[in-house]
């Protein structure tokens, strides 16, 4: 399995076999592949091709998760890499011209990683992910100063003997919201945290009724007082979407669509490029392979979206939109990575490169009409290596 699914942190040692199986089918192992675009923007002359990224020296396996763009010269990338049976944080910055390493702290006894990054400016940025302490998993979040990362203090929920954060946003320099899940010993939970400017405070979140495991996957704040988060949350023998927004004074749920006939459903990521205009993207399954997933919120309403499946098996892990009529999103289909655009009136899938061996796309960030980046890792060929793309 990959990053590019990025399996929702249900942490708990001791959680339910309803727990386990959601586990299972959000983190669906895809790899991804480009095939003839057949929705560019307007008029492009733009394409995706490689850049160089580095992986740190000694690593066994690296990967990138998520990337956050404050600027078109200025993007940052974090995940994990390994050092034999140790997991660490990893974060690089992109300058314009290349991607280098930056150093990261890494609490705990040797697990941690980062799943999540937004930069409210070029000089301030906050990653969030999780880390363990023995057999428990605690959240993380760091800060980027302008200088370098620093720790800072995630909330606990009480009762929680597993916490994980998956995504970040920040409407504000002083304003941020993360969302994940943690577990108790029966049940694992959404969870919603908010930075003030000076501390981070759990911002009660709803789970569905009857559901039996629930977690928060992507958020996006097109405002201080407005934010939406995705995900799953498990009811009976299904998987079913979850959305919920935030509306200045605390969160409600709100009502996704799922596919008919689907025994599965997830929406891992979130973009908002307006107050009533949002992007959710994911996968679906009927029993036969996972398949694409795209939802619109229209200020009223969830409503699912065409998309393109390449291969029998395909994810969308991860979406930017610049506009409310551009959006790229990344993921997998297959054996290679997945780029597919959506211009307004419909999403198509684009050609994108990708190395003779397995790969996969986790996190785009777009801070322009004309400019994006992608993060991702290859997998197949020992040691494992991040992989990133610019388009232009």
């Amino acid at each position: 399995m990959h990053d590019g699914a990025q399996t929702f942190p249900l942490l708990a040692a001791r959680r339910s076999r309803r727990s386990r199986v959601l586990t299972a089918v959000i983190s669906v192992g895809l790899a991804a592949g480009g095939v003839l675009v057949t929705a560019a923007p307007a008029g492009a002359a733009a394409s995706w091709s490689r850049t160089s990224s580095p992986n740190p020296s000694g690593s066994t396996g690296s990967t990138l998760s998520a990337v956050a763009c404050p600027t078109t010269t200025s993007c940052f990338a974090v995940g994990r890499y390994t050092i034999g049976a140790t997991t660490l944080t990893l974060a690089e910055h992109w300058n314009g011209s290349s991607w280098s390493i930056e150093s990261t702290p890494n609490p705990g006894s040797g697990s941690a990683n980062l799943s999540g990054v937004a930069c409210p400016s070029p000089h301030s940025c906050f990653a969030v992910g999780s880390y363990a302490v023995g057999l428990a998993q605690n959240a993380l979040a760091e800060h980027w100063n302008g200088h370098g990362w620093g720790l800072l203090t995630a909330a606990t929920p009480p009762n929680a003997n597993g916490v994980g954060l998956t995504g970040v946003s920040c409407p504000a320099l002083k304003s941020c919201f993360a969302v994940g899940s943690f577990s108790t010993s029966t049940t694992t939970n959404t969870l919603a945290e908010h930075w003030n400017g000076s501390s981070w405070s759990i911002a009660s979140s709803p789970n569905p009724g009857g559901s039996t495991a629930a977690s928060l996957r992507g958020v996006s704040c097109p405002s201080a007082g407005s934010c939406f988060a995705v995900g799953a949350f498990v009811a009976g023998a299904t998987i079913k979407t979850l959305a919920e927004h935030w509306n200045g004074h605390g969160w409600g749920l709100q009502t996704p669509t799922n596919p008919g006939g689907a025994t599965s459903a997830t929406l891992t990521s979130v973009s908002c490029p307006a107050t009533k205009n949002c992007f959710a993207v994911g996968n679906y399954s009927t029993g036969s392979g996972a398949k694409t997933l795209a939802e619109h919120w229209n200020g009223h309403s969830w409503s699912a979206e065409s998309t393109s499946n390449p291969s029998p098996a395909a994810s969308l892990n991860s979406v930017s939109c610049s506009s409310t009529n551009s959006c790229f999103a990344v993921g997998n289909s297959t054996v290679k990575n997945l780029i597919e655009h959506w211009n307004g009136n419909g999403w198509g899938t684009m050609s994108s490169p990708s190395p003779k061996h397995v790969d996969h796309l986790a996190g785009v960030s777009c801070p322009s009409l004309r400019i994006c980046f992608a993060v991702g890792g290859v997998t197949n060929t020992p040691p494992g290596k991040t992989m990133t793309l610019r388009y232009r």
